[in-house]
Parts: C-alpha cells; sequence; structure tokens
C-alpha cells in the first residue's frame, strides 16, 4: 500500500527520454532524406 518516492523521481526521466526518443525519431526520416 505504501507509494515510494522513488516513482515520482522515476517519471520525471521517463519524459526525458521519451521526447529524446521522439526527437531521434524525427531526425531519422531527416536524415535519411539527406542521406538519398
Amino acid at each position: 500500500m505504501s507509494m515510494p518516492a522513488q516513482q515520482p523521481e522515476a517519471r520525471r526521466p521517463s519524459l526525458l527520454v521519451y521526447g529524446l526518443l521522439i526527437v531521434v525519431a524525427c531526425c531519422m526520416p531527416a536524415l535519411l532524406l539527406a542521406g538519398l
């Protein structure tokens, strides 16, 4: 029942990781087009 304090701390970096993944996903097609 007790909620550890690590959960909110783990959520913050997870958002940053998802943001980086989105940026990379947006840059990948651009790099592929530039390569072509």
